[in-house]
């Protein structure tokens, strides 16, 4: 009886480990995000150079 309690307990650990690499999806998805944050910078950078673009078409 004892025994099927440690496994038991074994068992919910093993839930805690998903749960943790569920974690680890988690934060791999925010470096993502943190790539889409710098490329959306850059497309801000581009957004300027047409915007120097127009003042260049204007003189």
């Amino acid at each position: 009886r004892e025994n099927r309690g440690e496994q038991r307990r074994t068992e919910e650990n093993r839930g805690e480990q998903r749960r943790t690499e569920e974690n680890r999806g988690e934060s791999k998805i925010v470096t993502k995000n943190r790539g889409e944050q710098r490329r959306t910078e850059e497309n801000r950078g581009e957004q300027r150079r047409t915007e120097e673009n127009r003042g260049e078409q204007r003189r």
